[in-house]
């Protein structure tokens, strides 16, 4: 979800090579927090991960709560992850001075991120981390490919940290097995462009914010599930959500058609910024919109029909 951190050192991972990819980072973390090892082991591979042949990065999610009590950042905690209290107040204080809307709890997050981020790219020959990308729930990871004779593949793969409530992490990172060019990532960005349009924003790390409010109005799977069926007045089940053709079938049922192409229109474009394939039953809506929408069309599957409109 990251996007490609690291260009020209990483390429996708075969399906067999993701276990022994992730048992050789796991046993470099433990040798990095020994104290921690029971939290490592809990780290849990989400998105497409080991569902398709190849996969372009490994998103991992990991529970705030596990990294401290309630999942709050305390000073008193942050030892046993090899930080150090005063450089970490020292982070802290110097990032809320800078920020505009985010809250002290993320601030302290994204502080405390950033210390264990530049332990590990000072401690490890292993694993190397993108710190200026580190964010208030993400740290963005590389280690070489490993087969399953455990023999780096002179390649690396990306790795991503998903921090935040475990069920909301699951909720919004999950993805079916591709079908035809649609994606997980198709799936979530539709969900994102439901809430859009009526006002809201979906972050994958930290739930459902009223635009106008800055309010948290979900914070769980359930709490987005009855918003959603809320504002498109008819209920939606979490296996309708589960995949891109079930969600898009119900906002073809829930919405009508003014909704419909508002909805659309801000996926095209959000598809348009991140290159991401346009799904085949959106292709002739496409066609038809590109100019209005200023789409340029940047990333087509090679066998598509929309390749002579660009």
């Amino acid at each position: 979800m990251g996007g490609n951190i690291f260009k020209g050192r990483t390429a996708g991972i075969p399906k067999e090579y993701i276990e022994p990819t992730l048992e050789k980072y796991y046993e470099e973390l433990i040798n990095l927090f020994p104290k921690k090892r029971g939290v490592i082991q809990k780290f849990e591979p989400v998105g497409s991960v080991g569902k398709k042949a190849v996969s372009g990065d490994i998103d991992i999610a990991i529970d705030a709560k596990e990294f401290f009590t309630n999942g709050e950042v305390t000073p008193e905690e942050l030892s046993a992850w090899n930080v150090d209290p005063v450089q970490w107040e020292k982070t802290y204080l110097l990032l809320k001075k800078r920020a505009r809307t985010s809250t002290d709890y993320m601030i302290r997050w994204k502080a405390f991120l950033k210390e264990i981020a530049s332990y590990i790219n000072e401690k490890s020959d292993l694993i190397g981390v993108a710190e200026k990308k580190t964010t208030t729930g993400n740290i963005f990871t590389i280690i070489e490919q490993h087969n399953e004779e455990s023999e780096e593949q002179g390649i690396g793969v990306q790795i991503d940290w998903m921090v935040g409530s475990i069920d909301w992490l699951r909720f919004s990172y999950y993805s079916d097995p591709p079908v035809e060019n649609v994606k997980g990532l198709h799936r979530t960005q539709l969900i994102l462009s439901m809430f859009s349009v009526k006002g809201y924003t979906f972050s994958h790390i930290h739930g459902v914010k009223n635009k106008e409010t800055k309010e948290t109005v979900a914070r769980t799977s359930e709490d987005a599930i009855k918003l959603l069926g809320k504002l498109y007045g008819e209920a939606v089940s979490n296996q309708e959500l589960q995949n891109y053709i079930t969600l898009h079938n119900y906002l073809k049922r829930s919405s009508n058609p003014e909704e419909y192409s508002e909805v659309l229109d801000t996926y095209l474009r959000i598809l348009d910024y991140t290159k991401a394939d346009i799904p085949w039953d959106m292709q002739d809506y496409w066609v038809q919109n590109k100019d209005r929408l200023n789409l340029t069309g940047r990333h087509l599957p090679d066998d598509s029909k929309l390749k002579q409109y660009i």
